[in-house]
């Protein structure tokens, strides 16, 4: 369920209960459930992309989540999914589609007449080849997010603290003792004001658009979107 509150409790859950010595994984999806953008909708799986690059642990993605694939519709005389007649799920065949690569045949995915499994129909718009050339795709955010997390050694080593914040939002900061950044993830279908870190700056937004820097004491979330703030003490730190 697209939740804050839920989001939070398992994610406290899930590090409460993990031993100290072992990294948190942190996996949204994976080849026995419908895709995260079928599942909770496109905005908020790029949302999900922010939270999952910014919780300390190792970001694990699903294939094809990095270009936004959704499920694709499977007709049951092409079906491979051994279990799918007696598995209390289904057929699990709609996320496990070949990885779409190009606009050419197949998505890319082989040079055969056909495909193990059918291709989703707008694989034409939603390929690496296309993402690689649009700067707002689901794969420059994920390489945003990447080179991101490679940059700020807080996102790979520090400790995530939540904060209090409205039903809808879901805030936290991931620190380390001396560096910090915050994010805001906004779960609900409207804009939200929110109050970020005081004279902090704007890395990123789920929805890559960002291009103003907070003037005041509030910062609007619009529906679904995911924002990262770097403290202030911590632009000096990286010469931002």
């Amino acid at each position: 369920q697209w939740s804050a509150t839920q989001y939070r409790e398992l994610i406290q859950s899930y590090y409460a209960s993990k031993p100290a010595d072992v990294s948190a994984v942190m996996c949204f999806g994976n080849h026995d459930q419908s895709r995260l953008v079928t599942r909770v909708g496109e905005q908020e799986a790029r949302a999900i992309a922010v939270l999952q690059c910014t919780l300390p642990g190792v970001p694990t993605m699903y294939y094809g989540e990095e270009i936004g694939m959704h499920d694709v519709n499977i007709p049951s005389n092409l079906r491979k999914d051994g279990f799918a007649e007696n598995a209390a799920m289904g057929s699990r065949d709609a996320e496990r589609t070949p990885m779409q690569w190009t606009t050419g045949l197949q998505a890319g995915f082989t040079t055969a007449e056909s495909s193990w499994l059918p291709i989703a129909d707008d694989y034409a718009e939603r390929n690496v080849a296309t993402e690689s050339k649009d700067i707002h795709s689901f794969l420059s955010l994920y390489k945003s997010l990447l080179s991101m997390r490679s940059h700020y050694e807080v996102l790979r080593t520090g400790t995530v603290t939540f904060h209090d914040a409205k039903t809808d939002i879901l805030h936290y900061t991931v620190s380390n003792g001396s560096d910090a950044i915050s994010i805001l993830i906004n779960f609900s279908p409207e804009r939200q004001s929110v109050r970020p870190p005081q004279a902090a700056t704007i890395l990123l937004s789920s929805l890559l658009d960002v291009s103003e820097q907070p003037t005041s004491d509030n910062y609007e979330l619009r529906p679904s979107e995911a924002v990262v703030f770097l403290h202030e003490r911590e632009k000096e730190r990286y010469g931002e």
